[in-house]
């Protein structure tokens, strides 16, 4: 589902609500608390044997937004959707195995650091919630489902340099391609939100939400990347 669609579907949430119904809207700063490493391997054919190299990736905690809707319709029950996204860097690693150009069975070694490699997540979270108010402070749980779109830079290739007797060979820059998977995963959640007037309020929202995403590379093995996890988010809310 688009983001488009999906913001036409919150649209449609709120104005279809009957009038006695609570909708709250929220726009957040999100921080993702996840990280997450994988690693993938490829092999190629060079000088007449097998050459291979191992790719490892990290990522660490990274900032985003979060923007949805929850409207009550029965007892406090009712949908939520939102949309959240985050970016952030990925370091990555390189260790390869590269045949000896002039003799057989002698593999030569060599790593590399790769930094400044892109990941990014944006998903869409569709489910049903449960909102109450006791005072001015308002709460909130909710779940569901959870639409991926996993963006990862992954190292394609690589090159080197060696100079004679080619007792060893330095690696340069990896070429790195992006790769994308839209898994579907889970969410569950709660917000606080404390109301400073009848129609706007401040307030505080965990959500923890899983998916695999899988990929590969031709030549290269299968790898997944574990997305989603724990984020911490507070903003401002609109009632209706």
């Amino acid at each position: 589902m688009s983001l488009l669609r999906g913001s036409a579907l919150a649209l449609l949430l709120a104005a279809a609500a009957p009038a006695q119904a609570q909708v709250t809207v929220w726009a957040n700063g999100v921080y993702d608390l996840s990280s997450s490493d994988w690693s993938h391997n490829r092999s190629f054919r060079e000088f007449v044997e097998d050459a291979r190299y191992l790719a490892r990736y990290e990522t660490e905690g990274a900032p985003g937004f979060d923007v949805g809707i929850q409207v009550s319709l029965l007892s406090g029950v009712g949908p939520e959707l939102a949309f959240s996204r985050v970016s952030r860097d990925a370091t990555g690693s390189v260790d390869a195995s590269i045949p000896h150009p002039l003799y057989f069975d002698r593999p030569r070694s060599a790593s590399l650091a790769a930094p400044g490699l892109g990941y990014s997540e944006q998903v869409i979270h569709m489910g049903l919630g449960w909102q109450g108010e006791s005072g001015g402070l308002g709460f909130a749980v909710f779940g569901g489902l959870s639409l991926f779109k996993v963006r990862a830079d992954a190292i394609e290739a690589i090159s080197y340099e060696q100079l004679y007797p080619y007792d060893s060979l330095q690696l340069v820059t990896p070429r790195a391609v992006e790769q994308s998977d839209e898994p579907i995963g889970f969410h569950l959640g709660g917000r606080l939100d404390w109301r400073l007037s009848r129609s706007f309020g401040l307030g505080a929202q965990l959500r923890y939400a899983a998916a695999t995403a899988s990929f590969s590379l031709p030549g290269g093995d299968a790898f997944e990347i574990d997305a989603g996890g724990l984020q911490v988010a507070a903003g401002i809310r609109i009632f209706f």
